[in-house]
């Protein structure tokens, strides 16, 4: 039979909170009148707005129906786990409202700390138990889900002597790849670029893929793949980074542009991955998935930890295209603006060699 699903986008690095079933976005500390971060609906925010994933609703209900609109099937039942279950009845309580979900229901889960997910990952795990096999739970989630339920208790944020390159690494030079075009990641590449100067920045032109696959798109990517081979060689560390003019289409249209965009920077990043450079570093949610699979070949990776809040660095495993390289997966909406400069200093201490 269908999955009952739990859905549970909580995310303290990201500052995303559900309460009472909507979904919120923390700014910064401060950001609020009150010396607080300031709050904003997930539906306001510029993430809502995006022409290919793009969304009106705040209340996850309504999100669940949204994106069912249109479809071959109906919207599934919704059911809550609300704070007062979570904090009131603990555990045994949360087993119980998801072992009574019939299948296909949508069970949302309401966090605003992490010890209200440890109890939801706990309950979860109980009714896993309960249910059985033939009933099973699919879940839904940002990575604090996960976290609590591996049991994987917090630890200090990576440095750089824990990020040391792999030994056959050829440079001490590394790739930091920008595919994410949202605001955050945007103002992230411009301080990048400023605190950074001895990058070598290579800008991919997003404009010479939105008529496929053309001469100019491949004379493009040609381009980049040299400057950054050539960068490499000279043991410069380089920022390979998608133009930030924004071609978007609605729908399949965009995904289409976007697509070609990101198999280009995969194809570069596998030719680059032969210098073996000593670091990679992806910002963008779909960038980091696509070069790991893509570009890497990751099958199953170490998870070293979180360089910063949020952003984890993975150890590639021996199937990989890298053995052993430090992989920086950096979510697009994820982060201060001198965060990606941050990471970028701490895997590349000495900046670039001459």
């Amino acid at each position: 039979e269908a999955p009952t699903v739990v859905l549970a986008p909580f995310f303290a690095e990201g500052g995303r909170l559900t309460v009472g079933d909507m979904h919120y976005v923390a700014g910064p500390p401060g950001s609020g009148g009150d010396g607080s971060a300031k709050l904003t609906l997930a539906g306001e925010t510029e993430f809502a707005r995006d022409r290919a994933f793009g969304y009106s609703a705040s209340s996850l209900p309504d999100w669940v129906a949204e994106k069912h609109a249109g479809g071959p099937f109906p919207p599934p039942e919704v059911r809550s786990i609300d704070l007062a279950t979570v904090r009131g009845g603990g555990p045994r309580a949360v087993a119980e409202l998801v072992s009574a979900a019939p299948p296909a229901c949508v069970v949302v889960a309401n966090a605003v700390a992490p010890h209200d997910m440890l109890v939801v990952a706990l309950g979860c795990l109980h009714a896993e138990l309960s249910r059985g096999p033939r009933r099973p739970l699919l879940y839904r989630s940002a990575g604090a889900l996960v976290a609590a339920r591996a049991a994987i208790p917090p630890r200090p944020l990576l440095g750089a002597a824990e990020l040391a390159p792999p030994c056959g690494a050829a440079v001490r030079a590394g790739l930091v790849v920008v595919g994410s075009y949202v605001g955050k990641s945007s103002a992230q590449l411009a301080v990048l670029l400023r605190d950074c100067l001895w990058l070598v920045a290579v800008e991919l032109r997003v404009a010479e893929f939105a008529g496929g696959k053309t001469e100019s798109a491949a004379a493009e990517e040609q381009r980049c793949e040299a400057s950054v081979q050539d960068a490499l060689a000279r043991n410069q560390s380089v920022v390979l980074h998608t133009s930030r003019t924004v071609l978007q289409e609605d729908g399949a249209g965009g995904l289409l542009v976007g697509a070609r965009v990101s198999e280009a920077l995969c194809r570069i990043v596998t030719a680059v991955l032969a210098s073996k450079p000593a670091f990679l570093v992806a910002k963008g949610g779909i960038t980091s998935n696509d070069i790991a699979v893509r570009a890497l070949g990751v099958r199953r990776a170490e998870v070293l930890g979180a360089i910063v809040p949020g952003v984890p660095v993975w150890r590639c495993g021996p199937e990989t295209r890298a053995p052993g390289l430090a992989y920086v997966v950096f979510p697009g909406n994820v982060g201060g603006e001198g965060d990606l400069a941050k990471v970028v200093r701490t895997m590349a201490p000495e900046g670039a060699p001459g």
